[in-house]
């Protein structure tokens, strides 16, 4: 059992209780009640991602581990109180409405250290957008080292602070000329010609926060374009591109002082067909040499985050289309069967332990 209570939220808040990993089911979820108290019955021994999810503001989520033999733990959450407001403005001093305003702790942004869905959204999402008078307001944040992101269609500004404990602190944004830098991004073939694509622009350290800006019309999923341009600030970043038939970019470095242009070239992926005949159903986890999740997804959120739920078929076997050349490790059903080497042409590999 699972028990425990809750300070700093309100008593129609969630209390959600999910298996730790990429994509770890929900075990349960129960509302907390007047008395501010929560309980789970008969949980598994094992690793678990215990979220209070309040009916407006930002969740909150802390890992918990159940031992074997353990009959009660007990935790007690503490959902920061923690503010954020300001306003954001044009190069003319006029205010911006529906400019995104973004949080992202630094530090934690890079997507191999994701366990699951809930803990993305924990980590990384917490804003909203400015009225009409260009003001904002994100409750609920985090205390520590933060990065604070504004975007507006292809326009990305980016600030650094501190927040403290029970502090309510004032950022303000402001789009001009000098504050912003040019990138633009083209991709191309091996013989040289353009090739439409879409892009997402990173964070350092592979954070990607900065998801808001993908597309460039404020697009969920942004459409395939010959030219990305963005007017973001001085930074590094990475960036992440996928193109139809393509092997995608996961993680490129780039560092941008001056406006700059960026051409990137793409190669042709190709099917990685893995068997394990005495595993069929089982989840899958393929990873390349740098540690970033290979999924089946098109578009580069996708991509980035090993988008879909691999699992064997009936006979063991899955395929994952548009995989770049290179050394993979591949696990199945939580077994590890070594790494696999990719070359240019398709491969099938059957997994034996």
């Amino acid at each position: 059992m699972i028990e425990g209570a809750v300070t700093g939220a309100p008593a129609d808040t969630r209390i959600v209780l999910a298996k730790r990993g990429m994509f770890g089911e929900d075990v349960g979820q129960v509302k907390l009640g007047a008395n501010l108290r929560f309980k789970f019955e008969r949980v598994e021994p094992g690793a678990y991602v215990l979220a209070a999810v309040p009916p407006s503001g930002r969740p909150f989520q802390v890992d918990v581990d159940v031992k074997a033999g353990e009959r009660i733990v007990t935790v007690d959450l503490r959902v920061p109180r923690n503010v954020l407001f300001g306003e954001v403005r044009d190069a003319d001093g006029k205010a911006v409405a529906g400019a995104l305003v973004e949080v992202e702790p630094q530090g934690i942004g890079d997507p191999r250290t994701i366990r699951n869905l809930p803990d993305l959204y924990n980590k990384i999402w917490a804003g909203g957008t400015t009225d009409g008078k260009g003001g904002y307001r994100i409750d609920s944040v985090r205390s520590g080292k933060l990065k604070l992101l504004c975007t507006k269609g292809t326009q990305l500004l980016v600030r650094r602070l501190a927040l403290h404990d029970g502090e309510e602190a004032r950022v303000d944004f402001r789009f001009s000329d000098d504050a912003l830098r040019t990138l633009t991004v083209r991709c191309v073939d091996a013989a040289g010609d353009r090739i439409d694509s879409r892009f997402v622009l990173l964070g350092a350290n592979g954070g990607f926060a900065e998801w808001s800006a993908l597309g460039g019309d404020d697009e969920e999923q942004p459409r395939p374009r010959r030219e990305h341009v963005y007017r973001v600030s001085p930074g590094r970043y990475r960036i992440a591109l996928s193109a139809d038939g393509y092997a995608p970019i996961r993680a490129m470095a780039i560092e941008l002082r001056q406006d700059r242009e960026v051409v990137v070239k793409l190669v042709p992926g190709v099917n990685l067909t893995l068997t394990a005949p005495d595993a069929p159903g089982q989840a899958v986890e393929v990873r390349d040499a740098e540690g970033f999740r290979v999924g089946i997804g098109v578009t580069p959120l996708e991509v980035l985050f090993g988008h879909g739920k691999l699992r064997t078929d009936a006979a063991g076997a899955i395929t994952i289309p548009r995989v770049a050349p290179g050394t993979y490790s591949v696990r199945v059903g939580g077994r590890d069967f070594g790494t696999v080497v990719v070359a240019n042409v398709s491969l099938s590999r059957t997994l034996r332990k």
